[in-house]
């Protein structure tokens, strides 16, 4: 038996990429229209799935840290993945992926996806850090056709210490049935 659980509440009033950089944020319910709900449980995504990537900086650009970020599509079916790597060849850094979660974009905004947050809190890494849902999910309850994208914290600071910085990546969204 499957079980579904609502959207979180929108975090408005400090806007998503605070929401997503809270150090250990709970997940509520509410009564939204949208729900999500692991189907089945999978590593990596099939080979006939179908992905959305974006990387910053691009793949063909120079970059001394570079972030990733997926959204996995199989059919209805749903995975998000995310990595950041201190490219070789520049400054040194050790780089951390935190708090992948489902987004979809439903009354004019986007809302984190219920059963879609992967807490990774594995700690500091110094070439690169993964983190992906291990569960590939479904979205119901919009009666309609929404778009849905992977967002994901990525922090990253010098060996010799000073400033962490942190910002929020999204993938390319993709088009859902949430019937």
């Amino acid at each position: 038996m499957r079980t579904i659980s609502r959207f979180t509440a929108a975090v408005a009033s400090v806007g998503v990429a605070a929401a997503l950089a809270v150090a250990a944020p709970a997940q509520a319910s509410d009564t939204s229209d949208i729900a999500a709900a692991p189907t089945s449980a999978s590593q990596m995504a099939p080979t006939e799935a179908v992905y959305y990537r974006s990387c910053v900086p691009a793949l063909h650009e120079p970059a001394q840290v570079r972030s990733c970020v997926y959204l996995h599509k199989d059919g209805p079916q749903f995975l998000g993945e995310a990595h950041v790597t201190d490219v070789v060849g520049g400054r040194n850094y050790n780089v951390m992926v935190l708090d992948l979660k489902i987004q979809g974009y439903l009354g004019g905004q986007w809302r984190p996806v219920s059963n879609t947050w992967k807490a990774d809190r594995d700690g500091w890494f110094e070439k690169r850090d993964t983190v992906q849902h291990t569960n590939w999910g479904t979205c119901s309850g919009a009666g309609e056709t929404i778009p849905l994208r992977t967002a994901v914290t990525v922090r990253y600071q010098h060996v010799s210490g000073g400033t962490t910085t942190t910002v929020t990546r999204y993938s390319p969204s993709a088009l859902f049935r949430c019937p």
